[in-house]
């Protein structure tokens, strides 16, 4: 074969050429995600505390930030807290279970603005996924709430 430049034959050019741009396709193959224009939905969720201490509940006001305990994930800050009658149910005389309230104790329903990307089925914040109905322990400022998405509306 012929020698370029007196060291590669054209075999080997072409070769080189093949390695590099399977190289630049990778780079670009995994890099696409990064530069894509994030879209980001805006929603209000409403998580709703059933029973707390009472200390734990006055605690909770509007502009705290909110987060998962599990995941970490930022759900927002507090947009409206309005706290109520703690709800435990209980048996009556008869055996049937009716709602009740608990001496010391509250409930809350607590409204966040979060920033995240809305799914088939329900609401993704960062690798977490948010659906009505869900329970999950919910960080409020220096507190820590047992809650349940109530609500999951989408501006």
């Amino acid at each position: 074969m012929k020698k370029l430049f007196g060291v590669l034959n054209v075999v080997d050019i072409i070769l080189i050429c093949v390695i590099i741009l399977a190289v630049v396709m990778g780079i670009y193959k995994f890099t696409a995600s990064e530069r894509e224009d994030k879209k980001y939905d805006n929603a209000v969720l409403t998580f709703v505390c059933e029973s707390a201490p009472e200390s734990v509940i006055s605690a909770v006001a509007a502009g705290q930030p909110t987060a998962d305990h599990m995941s970490g994930a930022p759900l927002g800050e507090v947009v409206e807290a309005a706290p109520g009658s703690a709800m435990v149910y209980s048996p009556d005389s008869q055996g049937a279970m009716t709602l009740s309230g608990k001496p010391g104790y509250k409930s809350v329903s607590i409204k966040t603005a979060a920033h995240g990307t809305r799914q088939t089925n329900g609401f993704l914040i960062g690798d977490s996924l948010y659906l009505a109905g869900q329970n999950l322990l919910l960080r409020v400022g220096d507190s820590l709430l047992p809650v349940y998405v109530a609500e999951i509306m989408y501006e």
